[in-house]
């Protein structure tokens, strides 16, 4: 359904304002880039623009193409999943969201009828929660909205209703009216008249215009029966024959019926009334009614499934010529026959694969017992009904899978019984597809890690039942990504394919091999292990020559012998003490030097602790209490600039645990990024850092610290809400505060943290990028973002020998740093030589241990009161904005 003129007129006069109201509110609170609302036509994919949100610019009935699904969406859901912007036609004013994503709401009528569209134009392939609901909510407001409008559209009065209530007996009756004013020549009709030609109410109709709707010969009739009124002023009834405003041909039982004005010689005809009846579908049950069978065959063969009708002793009693297309029978020569000729009665019979699994079900023989007691059953009611999964059989001998429905019915007081048969072979080939495609791997054709958890959860199962030990392994090639460098795709998916096939012939048997990744793989040893710790040895022993010796051998590519190096992280553990996660947990965690279990130069072999997943654990539920139970503290480390001065500090967070004692960031950060006690790691940090700050400038201190924002942080939309609030009660100023993001987090989040940082940069606030180089670095967000500083990583710095060897790329950062007017800094100084080549290369800030080491707050602050008293000055020489 779509907005007529006048609806659309409506609309637009008295809510456009409205509208627009709510799709800018839509537009910000679901993070989308333009809201358009529409109408449409459920028989085309075209829309026409009714309004859009103010930010954007599109003309008021703009058409815009869908993609050919999306009728289907909106009938199912009321807020479809994301869909890529480019299988729409958006209009040129929106040609920047090409790249976007569109998610599509219906609005309906009070009556349910989708009267319209929302279209949501996102850069997110996928929305979160909350954006959700605020989209959904816009969608539900502007219904509302639009359903209220409708509602009180005004009848003007009593004279309205009585017309329409005459309109509607009309429609019901599909009866019009008519007038012939014979002075004036001019015909008016009555809505349900103008419905049945087509045409719109109220446009002006003369008496030609209105007999051209009328084939020739019925033409004639009419004008012959309208003389014959002005003539003898008789009334008429006719038939006639029309074509309706699609073009179709249908008739009409019409009526006329003269007023005349007295007159001395003859009355006076002045006008002529009467009614159209529509009597197509009377007229085409009357001519149809001797072809009545074959009417009801043509239906019946035109279902898709073969349809046969039973009597209670299964005999064949008609069918339909479906059943030809699906048993290879003509229908004659199944009526007389029994259905269960068609079934298969072989039990171990050569099936395919699909039949396989239907007959697994139960017996061939129970099946068609189950067939003959319903057939059988005089106690079956009037519509019970039985569905069946059967192996069915055709005429040459062959057999296929079919779904059966038998159905009772009664004709004549005598039980009859319906089979209707559907071929399911196409089906069930398409759903073995499906799983194919759900569970292989596309290249290697493995089990994919899917599959691998499922038979893991299998595995455990029968080892907690029997008490063994479970017995796998995770292999992971270190190099693979130095051959898709140097060779590209196809020659990588070679090699893949080549491991691959390679570890299915190692290991074979009880053992199944699966495919994580390109270059993962995962060994599984399907039974449980009996003989313990030895068995499992021994496994470990086999794992590694076969591993050495029949995988990892080399590989000739391009006439040259090449070796890939792997690591193979191994778990055993025994029944008692399994579970799902820990299990995932020991083989896919990176493990410590000091799992080595062998020296191998292209195999490196690594046994799975449970220790580690059990401090795994305790460290995880511990973060949960770490902050409220006051275990955190911040550390600093000093940078300094080309004279040697303090010109501010990096906060570096530390974990004192009461039980396991100090506890590396590099352990405990990641396990907090897991989850969301990241964020509340990160808003302690931000407030013990600006709490310091405003200690510092209590004493007149005044310097910059840096802050680590994690990627999880600074996505949450109340980022900058919860950062600005924190600055302002301790009335610090915001440059005097660095947010240091990753490379990461920029190129994998950047729509959606682009416009935070421009916002806090206006406020004051100083971006810098840590870890510079170390990622896929995107130039692009140099340009675009207001970045400050570049932070090169400490692994550049630890390559610069005394040789000066390796160093080009550290001349390539200060240099990139330069073009865009940023300050270089390098961390992770340890000694004279590299603090000096970073200088030459344009390094502006230092930090590092062989300059200081992260110390506690106050050391940090005594630092800090020593060099300011002894040069006289505040202890930054760059003053925060």
């Amino acid at each position: 359904m779509q907005f007529n003129d006048g609806m659309f007129a409506y609309v637009r006069n008295s809510t456009h304002s409205d509208l627009i109201e709510h799709l800018n509110e839509g537009r910000v609170n679901s993070g989308a880039s333009c809201v358009i609302f529409v109408s449409q036509h459920h028989k085309e994919n075209k829309v026409s623009v009714v309004c859009c949100d103010s930010k954007n610019t599109v003309s008021e009935e703009t058409v815009i193409s869908l993609p050919k699904h999306a009728h289907v969406l909106l009938s199912l859901t009321t807020l479809s999943a994301p869909i890529s912007a480019n299988e729409f036609s958006l209009p040129a004013t929106l040609g920047d969201y090409s790249a976007h994503y569109v998610v599509m709401g219906a609005v309906c009528d009070i009556h349910g009828n989708r009267i319209g569209a929302l279209l949501l134009i996102h850069p997110n392939l996928s929305l979160t929660n909350e954006q959700q609901s605020f989209a959904d909510i816009t969608r539900q407001k502007i219904e509302l909205r639009l359903q209220y409008q409708l509602l009180q559209h005004p009848f003007t009065d009593k004279l309205q209703e009585k017309v329409a209530l005459l309109n509607e007996i009309g429609r019901i009756s599909h009866t019009g009216g008519w007038e012939f004013d014979v002075a004036q020549r001019e015909i008016t009709w009555t809505h349900e008249t103008y419905c049945l030609f087509g045409m719109t109410p109220g446009r002006q109709v003369t008496l030609d215009r209105a007999l051209g709707n009328f084939t020739e010969k019925s033409r004639k009739h009419i004008r012959a029966a309208i003389l014959e009124v002005l003539r003898k002023g008789n009334a008429f009834t006719l038939e006639a024959e029309f074509i309706n405003g699609e073009g179709h041909k249908r008739w009409l039982k019409m009526t006329g019926k003269a007023q005349c004005i007295a007159s001395k010689k003859r009355p006076k005809v002045y006008r002529i009334f009467g009614s159209a009846q529509d009597i197509t579908e009377t007229k085409r049950l009357s001519d149809t009614q001797h072809n009545y069978t074959q009417y009801l065959s043509t239906i019946l063969n035109n279902l898709g499934h073969a349809l046969l009708t039973l009597d209670e002793e299964g005999t064949v009693i008609t069918a339909n010529n479906l059943v030809r297309q699906v048993f290879g029978y003509d229908p004659d020569e199944m009526i007389g026959q029994e259905i269960f000729i068609l079934m298969d009665k072989n039990e171990s019979g050569q099936l395919s694969s699909y039949a396989k699994g239907y007959s697994q079900q139960q017996s061939a023989a129970k099946e068609i017992k189950d067939v003959r007691d319903f057939l059988a059953q005089s106690s079956c009611m009037k519509g019970e009904s039985m569905a069946k999964a059967l192996v069915m059989k055709r005429k040459n001998g062959g057999n296929f899978c079919a779904d059966v429905i038998f159905s009772t019915f009664f004709l004549d007081n005598q039980r009859r019984t319906v089979a209707l048969c559907r071929d399911m072979t196409e089906q069930n080939f398409q759903l073995e597809q499906l799983k194919d495609a759900a569970y292989l791997d596309r290249v290697t054709k493995l089990p994919n890690l899917h599959a691998f958890d499922t038979t893991l959860k299998r595995t455990i199962r029968e080892c907690k039942a029997t008490l063994g030990y479970l017995f796998c392994l995770r292999i992971n090639i270190v190099n693979l990504d130095q051959y898709r460098q140097a060779f590209g795709g196809a020659t990588t998916d070679y090699i893949t394919r080549i491991i691959a096939a390679r570890l299915e012939r190692s290991f074979s048997g009880t053992y199944r091999v699966y495919s994580e990744s390109r270059d993962s793989y995962l060994v599984m040893y399907e039974a449980p292990l009996q003989d313990g710790e030895n068995g499992a040895s021994a496994l470990i022993n086999e794992v590694e020559w076969k591993l050495v010796n029949d995988v990892f051998g080399h590989i000739t590519l391009h006439n040259s012998p090449h070796y890939l190096q792997a690591n193979v992280n191994t778990c055993w553990l025994e029944g008692k003490n399994l579970c799902f996660e820990k299990v995932k947990h020991m083989i896919f965690q990176t493990p410590p030097e000091g799992s080595l279990q062998n020296t191998h130069e292209r195999v490196r072999l690594y046994q799975g602790s449970t220790a580690r997943y059990e401090r795994y654990q305790y460290i995880k539920q511990s973060l949960l209490r770490s902050v409220e139970n006051k275990e955190l503290f911040i550390v600093l480390q000093p940078q300094y600039g080309d004279a040697g001065n303090i010109i501010g500090a990096e906060a570096l967070l530390r974990w004192q645990h009461p039980q396991l004692g100090l506890i590396s960031p590099g352990e405990f950060i990641p396990i907090a990024e897991e989850s969301d006690i990241i964020v509340e790691i990160g808003q302690w940090v931000m407030n013990e850092t600006c709490k310091l700050l405003c200690d510092c400038q209590e004493v007149g201190i005044q310097t910059r610290l840096a802050i680590n924002v994690s990627a999880k942080h600074i996505a949450r939309a109340d980022f900058s809400e919860s950062l600005l609030s924190i600055v302002d009660r301790w009335k610090v100023p915001p440059g005097s505060i660095t947010l240091e993001l990753t490379e990461g987090t920029l190129i994998h989040s950047f729509g959606l943290v682009r416009k935070r940082i421009r916002e806090l940069a206006l406020k004051g606030f100083v971006f810098s990028i840590d870890d510079f180089g170390r990622g896929n670095s995107n130039l692009s967000y140099l340009k675009e973002l207001p970045i400050k500083e570049l932070k090169v990583d400490r692994h550049f710095i630890d390559e610069v020998n005394l040789d000066g060897s390796k160093s080009l790329l550290i001349n390539s950062i200060c240099d990139m740093a330069k073009i865009f007017d940023l300050r270089a800094v390098a961390e992770g100084i340890e000694n004279t030589h590299q603090l000096r080549y970073a200088k030459d290369c344009g390094c502006t800030g230092f930090q590092g241990y062989f300059l200081d080491k992260p110390m506690r707050v106050h050391v940090w602050r005594e630092k800090l009161l020593s060099e300011k008293a002894h040069t006289g000055d505040t202890a930054s020489a760059e003053r925060p904005h």
